[in-house]
């Protein structure tokens, strides 16, 4: 009996202290705090996209207010005719045909309405909170910059370039063309205005002529940029599930929205589409680099800290260490 108690007391002084009840880690604070860090930032860059969306929105109004300053919008309407020649040339000047198809069906164009009014902004920014608070960080930066890039591309055209859209062209004064196409004798386009004419339970109120807005931002669509920008993006962040096709279909939508209600040609959708696809190549081969730098930085590190290794002496393979494989 005496011996088993010596044996057992013998033990208890070898068990380290931090076997017990009592014992907390100094780190098991910091692995709580830091998920709570990532989760405080994460919402901040999405108020930080937010903001500057809404920035963008003021910046593009101020970049038509001096449209009106020389009187009718002549330059926004014969950039209109050149976009329509342009067209021809390719055979994409279909907005008219497209339109006259489905403007008997008033179900249509009132979705028409109401998807290119509301859908275009609840679905980027919907995809924008999605991927900042889920995705990888890295992932998110790259998809989230490639869209906030399109924003000074649109900028600058829509002061360079101001454009009547369809909708526009058989309107009068002040917004409309048709004052400047009874001057060149031209006929009218037969294009009209759905979001005038047919309305419905979820179409926005017209626009009053006391209360600016940029009516002539409409090369590039930025709708269609980023309905592209979310078909793509929605696609690789949805890999393997079966809602994966609701991004490109998105995109498909929008473009028939933007066509079929006049709001934009169909050159201003591809000009979209191109901004959108160079900017997400763009912010993946920024990606590309960053990787780059830091592999050859490490690889740097490591010539410098004199790792050389004589693969042909005879020994265990497993001292060998699994870098080597990243110079092959």
């Amino acid at each position: 009996m005496t011996i088993s108690t010596s044996f057992t007391g013998s033990i208890a002084e070898r068990l380290p202290e931090s076997i017990g009840p009592e014992t907390s880690s100094p780190d098991s604070g910091e692995r709580v705090a830091r998920p709570r860090r990532r989760i405080v930032l994460r919402l901040v860059a999405l108020v930080t996209v937010i903001a500057t969306y809404s920035f963008y929105r003021q910046l593009r109004v101020g970049a038509g207010r001096d449209v009106f300053s020389r009187g009718l919008p002549v330059e926004p309407y014969r950039h209109a005719l050149s976009i329509l020649n342009i067209e021809h040339a390719l055979a994409l000047d279909f907005e008219r045909g497209l339109q006259q198809v489905f403007i008997g069906y008033t179900a249509v164009i009132q979705f028409a309405n109401a998807y290119y009014s509301w859908a275009h902004q609840a679905m980027t920014l919907g995809l924008v909170a999605v991927i900042l608070l889920k995705a990888p960080w890295r992932q998110a930066a790259k998809w989230v910059g490639a869209l906030l890039l399109q924003l000074p591309v649109g900028l600058a055209l829509f002061r360079l370039y101001p454009l009547m859209p369809p909708r526009l062209l058989d309107a009068g004064a002040p917004w409309g063309g048709r004052i400047l196409s009874m001057h060149r004798e031209l006929r009218p386009t037969g294009i009209v205005d759905t979001l005038v004419t047919v309305r419905g339970p979820w179409s926005p109120q017209p626009v009053a002529l006391d209360a600016f807005t940029n009516q002539f931002a409409a090369m590039p669509s930025l709708h269609c940029g980023f309905a592209m920008w979310a078909g793509v993006v929605w696609w690789q962040w949805a890999k393997g599930k079966p809602w994966r096709f609701v991004g490109p279909l998105h995109t498909a939508v929008i473009f028939f929205c933007v066509v079929v209600t006049g709001n934009h040609y169909v050159l201003d959708a591809v000009v979209g589409w191109a901004i959108a696809l160079f900017m997400l190549g763009l912010t993946g081969r920024f990606a590309g680099i960053r990787r780059w730098v830091r592999s050859l930085a490490g690889a740097q590190i490591g010539t410098a800290s004199g790792d050389v290794y004589d693969v042909g002496v005879q020994g265990d393979s497993s001292r060998i260490p699994s870098t080597m494989s990243t110079s092959q």
